[in-house]
């Protein structure tokens, strides 16, 4: 019985259109990871999109996972925190921003986390030097982290939701609970799910 409702040839059912609020157009954009080259592509991709879709009020979504990995996690966050004063942008938490931000805040227990998955090129883009960096523990890492990263960039990641509702769409770093409230998601999930 239950195959046969599966596979019987019942009309299908009406197709669900999604959509944004009105007059509205939004750009995701999920881990950059320190690509500022790639970044700075896709910002003019954008634009050239944007402008042969015609009026509308374009914001861009960042995802989160702004540092780590490539050659460039500093430029990226500068190049981001000046953005909003040009265009709408919204910015999301990601894992890698929690980890740098702990890391900073002085958690060494980060520390090989945020080493495992990028913080040594990270770094680098701050200014630490190869040879150095190397030679770290994870405590000189916690410590040297918080010598080499400005506050203001670190305030900046800090402020970064955790999930932004438009229209039909959820955004989120990594995902959510399925079958739970969006009140009762847990903000860690969110961004390591």
């Amino acid at each position: 019985m239950v195959f046969k409702r599966l596979f019987s040839r019942s009309a299908p059912a009406p197709a669900r259109l999604w959509s944004v609020p009105a007059g509205e157009r939004l750009y995701a954009i999920g881990d950059i990871h320190g690509r500022d080259d790639l970044l700075a592509q896709l910002l003019d991709k954008i634009d050239a999109d944007s402008a042969a879709r015609g009026n509308a009020k374009t914001t861009l979504i960042f995802l989160g996972d702004l540092p780590d990995r490539g050659p460039d996690s500093r430029r990226v966050i500068e190049r981001l925190m000046a953005l909003p004063a040009v265009r709408p942008c919204l910015f999301l938490a990601g894992n890698h921003e929690e980890l740098m931000t702990r890391v900073w805040e002085g958690e060494r227990s980060s520390a090989p986390t945020f080493h495992r998955v990028g913080g040594r090129a990270t770094l680098l883009s701050y200014g630490a030097e190869p040879d150095a960096y190397d030679s770290w523990d994870f405590e000189q890492l916690t410590d040297e982290t918080r010598a080499l990263v400005p506050k203001s960039h670190i305030d900046f990641l800090r402020s970064f939701q955790d999930y932004h509702l438009a229209g039909d769409y959820l955004f989120v770093h990594a995902g959510i609970r399925p079958g739970l409230p969006l009140e009762d998601q847990d903000p860690i999930d969110m961004r390591w799910i």
